[in-house]
């Protein structure tokens, strides 16, 4: 059998993909190169940290069987519907019945685009603004981006008088910010969890966080569970990375720099985002495999036996999921030392899935120092 002296550097995907900033894969190519160097067809590969679908599907490319875990069930949920997306078709149409669904006596998307609601410089003509950018100090926004369909403008501008007003109906802690707040609250939580959940949804303007529970709200009354359930909540995941007031200005590097709002920070319209989104996803998803719904389908109870698995695990407990000698090769990309990330990776998890599923993600959320030996 072959062996590898040497280092495989892989190729590093630049994209922004779906919480790219919370993941760390392991680069293409070098999955193909160690598989085949020290496995057999058919045999199996562990990927203890599983944080992307191109990991899986270059490992099944190459005739080998895959057994790709992650302790965060996001994550899980992303992978899963990256590798059996559920069609073009279907999600589009979904994503209109969400926009067309009531709210207030009109359609959902109407009611969010008033929410961002302007008004040209150029023409004076009503516009959607695409989104302002906030002075820290100041503590309201400074400026607006919006794209007129009456004269052409795209652009920057400063607000007016009535961008601020508009933010006057929306207080910041209404019912929408408690919807939230009881969602991703562990039973019994209280003191400093408490204080550190409170403080992650002010990363949040009211208006984004408005929409973005309106939008959870929406997504689990009208599709209850399902593969389309599952793919709106990726789409909603990625609008809860970009519409923090975390997310990087237009143009800037991505970086993330701890939990506190920088000087100039973005309120993005979280409609567009979501619409964004689904961009993204289905331009990502590729050709469709029957194989891989196939192995989506036979591993959900799991990784013992033969075959492959993808769903949530915990390293600690490999030894008593998997048989003895079962994987020929493990490979891992743990994640970065990034307490704050794991802060977002646990507010994220538990606003779409419930404060039970994000469990796993508890200790981290107290994790305020990076830990090696965690």
């Amino acid at each position: 059998m072959e062996r590898i002296e040497h280092f495989v550097p892989g190729v590093i995907d630049e994209s922004e993909g779906i919480l790219s900033r919370l993941r760390w894969p392991i680069p293409a190519g070098v999955a193909t190169a160690y598989a085949t160097a020290y496995t057999d067809p058919d045999e199996r590969v562990l990927v203890p940290d599983c944080q992307g679908s191109a990991l899986v599907r270059e490992i099944l490319s190459a005739a080998r069987q895959v057994v790709a875990l992650n302790f965060d069930p996001l994550i899980v949920l992303l992978v899963r519907t990256e590798l059996a997306p559920p069609p073009a078709r279907d999600l589009d149409g979904a994503v209109a019945r969400l926009g067309d669904s009531p709210k207030q006596g009109r359609p959902l998307r109407r009611y969010l685009a008033d929410l961002y609601a302007t008004s040209c410089p150029a023409c004076s003509r009503p516009a959607v603004a695409e989104y302002f950018v906030w002075d820290r100090e100041q503590g309201e926004p400074i400026a607006k981006h919006l794209r007129c369909s009456g004269c052409g403008f795209r652009g920057r501008a400063a607000s007016e008088q009535e961008d601020l007003g508009r933010l006057e109906s929306l207080p910041p802690r209404e019912m929408h910010y408690h919807y939230v707040l009881d969602r991703v609250s562990p039973p019994a939580s209280g003191g400093s969890l408490q204080t550190r959940l409170e403080y992650l949804l002010e990363l949040y303007s009211p208006r984004n966080l408005s929409v973005l529970a309106e939008l959870t709200r929406k997504i689990e009354g009208l599709f209850p569970e399902g593969p389309l359930h599952d793919a709106l909540k990726v789409l909603l995941a990625d609008c809860l990375d970009r519409c923090s007031s975390l997310a990087p200005m237009p143009g800037s590097v991505a970086q993330r720099r701890g939990l506190r709002r920088p000087g100039r920070y973005l309120e993005r319209n979280v409609w567009h985002a979501f619409e964004e989104a689904v961009r993204r996803v289905k331009a990502s998803a590729g050709e469709q495999s029957s194989r891989l719904a196939d192995i989506l389908e036979a591993g959900t109870e799991t990784a013992k036996g033969s075959g492959s698995y993808i769903g949530q695990g915990l390293v600690r407990d490999l030894p008593r999921a998997l048989a003895p000698r079962s994987m020929r090769l493990i490979l891992t990309s743990p994640p970065s030392l990034d307490s704050a990330a794991w802060s977002l990776s646990y507010l994220w998890c538990a606003w779409l899935l419930g404060a039970q599923a994000a469990a796993p993600l508890r200790p981290l959320l107290r994790q305020r120092t990076p830990d090696p030996a965690w």
